[in-house]
């Protein structure tokens, strides 16, 4: 059953905006995007259209949502983009399934209070002699916990402000974990620009228990933000240490879509074959399979 409850929140955020229209819809916007309209900048708005065949413009700081059919785009580095680029490299990474991929990886996110995390709360409460100070440590645990119960219950707004209030109390030490489920949160409520930012503000060690849901949800977010070298470095990060772990298979499988959106045809073939590899008889062996054979006949 959690199986299921994962599987239908990550799909509520990839497919959230079935749009069925021949343009991208400007779903969300958090500063300044500028679309090009003959020789003129036009500001763009919420609900504003973006024909194909389009330049857009994104200001410094900015965060824009994006969507066409099933399929979400998130823009965080200023510059130019063309949308027929955007939608043909956002089309392909729903052809390859990275959304719905994740439904059944991020298992670890409604698990109990983070053993590491547990223990070092534990060890700095043993060393407070002041009540109030036990009593602030328990809170901090009760806080993450409540979250994850709200997560689970898919009420993403009420769990941001949970994690929100459990960062205000945890301190450095333990501020990453909080960091983590306010970005999961984040993503959750199609906000994958914020998202992304606030996953970009940690970086957890190997031994964290939601290491791997860190490193495929961020690497996740960083292909719809089009950021394939830096998904493929992370991805690799994650390899280097855990190369035959249970998230191996799927961290081959991203990276081979990095490296292909790269241009490395080659890189992504023998990424796929080892993704394969590593799990033959599973359906995801069986997605690598036919993307290394489209890989092949291109």
């Amino acid at each position: 059953m959690r199986r299921k409850n994962l599987q239908a929140c990550i799909l509520f955020v990839f497919l959230s905006c079935r749009l069925f229209s021949e343009n991208l819809l400007v779903d969300f916007l958090d500063g300044n995007l500028e679309l090009k309209k003959g020789n003129r900048w036009v500001e763009a708005v919420i609900g504003d259209r973006v024909p194909r065949d389009t330049v857009l413009r994104l200001d410094e700081g900015t965060v824009a949502e994006l969507c066409y059919g099933d399929v979400r785009i998130t823009l965080s580095k200023a510059g130019n983009y063309y949308s027929n680029d955007l939608l043909s490299a956002s089309q392909e990474a729903f052809e390859w399934g990275i959304g719905v991929l994740l439904s059944v990886k991020l298992l670890s996110i409604f698990e109990g209070m983070p053993e590491r995390e547990a223990s070092t709360m534990g060890v700095r409460a043993e060393k407070v002699e002041d009540d109030y100070e036990f009593e602030w440590v328990d809170e901090e645990e009760e806080l993450l916990e409540e979250g994850k119960r709200l997560l689970e219950s898919f009420q993403y707004e009420e769990a941001l402000a949970v994690f929100q209030e459990g960062l205000d109390l945890a301190d450095d030490q333990d501020a990453a974990v909080f960091h983590f489920y306010i970005g999961y949160s984040y993503s959750m409520l199609g906000r994958s620009g914020f998202a992304l930012e606030i996953l970009k503000r940690i970086e957890p060690d190997t031994g964290e228990s939601y290491y791997a849901d860190f490193a495929l949800l961020k690497g996740k977010l960083l292909i719809e933000s089009r950021s394939f070298a830096d998904a493929l470095r992370l991805f690799d990060a994650y390899l280097k240490v855990f190369p035959e772990g249970n998230n191996a298979q799927s961290a081959y499988f991203l990276s081979a879509f990095c490296s292909k959106k790269l241009g490395k045809l080659k890189d992504a073939a023998f990424r796929l074959e080892k993704a394969y590899a590593l799990d033959p008889e599973s359906e995801l062996a069986e997605k690598a399979q036919k993307m290394g054979q489209d890989i092949k006949d291109d």
